[in-house]
């Protein structure tokens, strides 16, 4: 029986990353000192993560902007990955994002795999609340239908004893704003109480419509 594999204890793994080289690297830029964080922390890439995908997509409203989605990225690029403040101001920011060299000096010096597996987390994050949008869209639309169905059922039920003269009635006086709903809906029950007495409805008399004075 071969021997039991000796596993690398937490001590000796962390004994290991503190001999690595420092996570950070600091270089000239334009006469500035420019720190880089080649590796963000946990808490800082899940912070890229959700701020990218909320700059992109309005849960309240659903509306998706993915034009925001690279500009969103190149900020904490910038403000994650390295020392830079940026502007509140958007047209201000998106100017010093694309009108200068910083986003690619920074992307020379980080982690690739890492940031790569962010903006693939960013990607599967947005197709997934917008597969959830298409959902909730679908489920409405099919609540709609449904809605529509029965009224249409309502409504033949109503005026399954009118005839062709009456209905014309009906929408002439609904266009001289002269129906009587009372009436119409007494006229409705008369025929439903006939028939539960036993009268056949085909031997009701069709409903005649009436104005109001």
């Amino acid at each position: 029986m071969a021997d039991k594999i000796k596993r690398i204890s937490v001590n000796a793994f962390d004994k290991v990353l503190h001999e690595s080289p420092a996570n950070q690297v600091a270089i000239d830029w334009h006469g500035n000192e420019l720190v880089i964080t080649p590796t963000l922390s946990l808490e800082d890439m899940l912070q890229f993560v959700t701020s990218v995908v909320k700059s992109c997509y309005d849960q309240e409203t659903g509306s998706y902007t993915p034009e925001n989605k690279y500009f969103a990225i190149y900020g904490c690029v910038l403000a994650l990955y390295a020392n830079f403040t940026l502007p509140k101001n958007l047209s201000h920011r998106y100017d010093l994002i694309y009108r200068t060299d910083a986003v690619g000096t920074v992307l020379c010096h980080i982690n690739i795999d890492q940031y790569n597996e962010i903006c693939s987390a960013i990607n599967a994050t947005l197709d997934h609340m917008s597969q959830i949008q298409i959902e909730s869209a679908n489920k409405q639309v099919a609540a709609l239908y449904s809605s529509l169905e029965n009224i249409e059922s309502t409504m033949s039920e109503l005026f399954k004893n009118v005839t062709p003269e009456s209905f014309n009635g009906i929408m002439g006086a609904l266009a001289g704003g002269k129906i009587d709903e009372g009436k119409i809906m007494q006229a409705y029950l008369d025929s439903k109480r006939e028939s539960a007495n036993g009268v056949s409805q085909d031997a009701t008399p069709p409903i005649e419509m009436t104005t109001k004075e």
